[in-house]
């Protein structure tokens, strides 16, 4: 992705289910070499109403949506794990 965009992407962000599922964040932050930002897990569901938020004039804008989100999700950092990269050659 970063070839074809010409951007440095530094994070990975799951969000949903998979966002739960500790191994594959971990395994994809060890895979990408990328910090994982996992969560929140009901992304749908928050977006949808964020949206209608926005539409009934409760919240402002895109922005301000996801500050309130950040404010209120919970969220899990995976680093990349090259302990035994050696191991695996």
């Amino acid at each position: 992705m970063e070839r074809i965009t010409g951007q440095s992407y530094p994070n990975v962000y799951i969000v949903g289910g998979g966002s739960k599922d500790k191994l594959l964040c971990q395994l994809t932050a060890d895979a990408t070499g990328r910090t994982v930002i996992a969560g929140p897990s009901e992304a749908t569901a928050i977006g949808n109403a964020m949206s209608t938020l926005i539409a009934l004039g409760e919240i402002e804008d895109v922005e301000h949506a996801r500050a309130v989100v950040r404010r209120g999700a919970e969220v899990n950092e995976f680093l990349p794990d090259f302990s035994d990269m050696d191991s695996r050659r």
